[in-house]
């Protein structure tokens, strides 16, 4: 399993002590997004998280999601600053992505490193949110992912406002 060095860069950004393995078919993954974002935004992203942490983060089951103070958790559970440098100024974390993976596929795991925030601030990341990070959505893929490449990873898809 190999891909290019700004991939496994993007990767390594965010998660501390990677490990490789594999995601499996009818596996569902979760991702905190920002309603800004729109379609593409919510589900083309490597950044992924499993239903026991995506719950161990805001501190409720996915579907009892509903008051602003989930994505305040959400925030501080997997260390995204207020000013994301992304793909915009902010990211709202007012939304959960869920999906169900159609095929298996290649990703890294780990704890989540810390961030800098707004004015050098760091944004520790606790060491039990385990992150993982799915290559072939990274954008530094040549081609980089489109929309119809996820449609075709996921099986089911759905967002949550939260």
């Amino acid at each position: 399993m190999s891909f290019p060095p700004d991939v496994i860069a993007d990767m390594q950004g965010g998660i501390d002590v990677p490990t490789a393995g594999q995601l499996y078919a009818g596996q569902r993954l979760f991702r905190f997004s920002s309603s800004h974002l729109f379609d593409r935004g919510f589900f083309v992203s490597p950044w992924w998280v499993d239903s026991s942490t995506a719950e161990a983060v805001v501190g409720l089951a996915p579907s009892a999601l509903g008051d602003e103070r989930a994505s305040s958790r959400a925030r501080g559970g997997l260390a995204v600053p207020p000013n994301w440098k992304g793909r915009s100024d902010m990211n709202y974390l007012d939304v959960l992505v869920r999906v169900t993976l159609r095929r298996s596929v290649v990703a890294f795991r780990g704890p989540g490193k810390d961030q800098f925030g707004s004015g050098g601030k760091i944004v520790r990341a606790p060491r039990g949110v385990i992150q993982i990070f799915i290559p072939e959505l990274s954008s530094r893929m040549s081609p980089p992912p489109t929309l119809q490449t996820a449609f075709e990873l996921f099986a089911s898809r759905e967002a949550i406002r939260l």
